[in-house]
């Protein structure tokens, strides 16, 4: 087994992040008010689906109470998938533009989450150090929202929801704000039941490219009927809106960062 992740950029954070740690504070305050009841909700809605998918094989047809009753399991179905924070506030085809930001407050399960609070903050800390806390929220809330739109309108129908391209689009921003510099890992594995551990450096921009290129794969499998439950299309929008941003940015107003360590 072999472990490895990103413990330092060579740059000190001398202050304290504010927009990262408050964006970080509004998704685990979003969890906590919505995540808890979805796993009484979902327990029922299964049941309710099931119930009506026996009803559907044990009579197609049936006589007019049997109908009664799936179209009661229906309605029963309807309002559970209405109920869910989550799936209500999800953002989707033609959906309201306003449901883009609040789709970015929410997540699936507790793993979703802290997938993103981790992007978020090995992204958003170097980044907000070098275009402030008022740049930082403008690109995750907008950029973010913006790159769902963009998943909507040209990647398949469903459900869009969490931080993910708000991420995507930090970590565009950091790829050009850092490209001079190399990111130090740190790995870990074990070899004759002894415990190995050592560092190596990754320039930043190939960094941009592995993760790139896995989204593009997982995108293009997604096209062709593959089913992820994946928002590859919002990655790579939300990674380029960071990108162009950061350049405009960078060019206008922003100090060059010490080349690389």
């Amino acid at each position: 087994m072999f472990l490895a992740a990103p413990t330092s950029t060579g740059v000190r954070v001398r202050t304290l992040p504010v927009a990262t740690v408050l964006l970080a504070l509004a998704l685990v305050a979003c969890a906590v008010w919505a995540l808890p009841g979805r796993e009484a909700l979902r327990v029922a809605r299964h049941g309710a689906e099931a119930a009506l998918a026996d009803s559907l094989a044990s009579a197609p047809g049936g006589s007019r109470l049997a109908m009664l009753e799936r179209d009661a399991l229906r309605a029963q179905v309807g309002a559970l998938a209405a109920a869910d924070v989550v799936e209500a506030t999800a953002y989707s085809r033609g959906a309201p533009a306003a449901l883009a930001v609040t789709a970015l407050c929410l997540h699936g399960d507790v793993a979703h989450l802290v997938a993103n609070l981790i992007g978020l903050v090995l992204a958003g800390v170097f980044v907000e150090i070098v275009i402030g806390p008022v740049w930082t929220l403008l690109l995750a809330i907008a950029g973010g929202a913006l790159a769902l739109h963009v998943d909507a309108a040209l990647g398949p129908p469903g459900l869009l929801v969490g931080f993910s391209s708000a991420v995507a689009v930090l970590f565009g921003a950091y790829t050009v704000i850092y490209r001079r510099r190399r990111i130090r890992f740190t790995y870990v594995y074990l070899e004759h039941l002894r415990v190995v551990h050592g560092h190596f450096h990754v320039p930043a921009p190939a960094i941009a490219a592995i993760w790139l290129a896995q989204q593009w794969i997982g995108m293009t499998l997604v096209a062709h009927g593959e089913s992820a439950g994946i928002a590859y299309a919002s990655h790579l929008a939300g990674f380029g809106l960071g990108l162009v941003a950061a350049v405009l940015l960078q060019h206008r107003r922003l100090p060059d960062p010490a080349p690389a360590v």
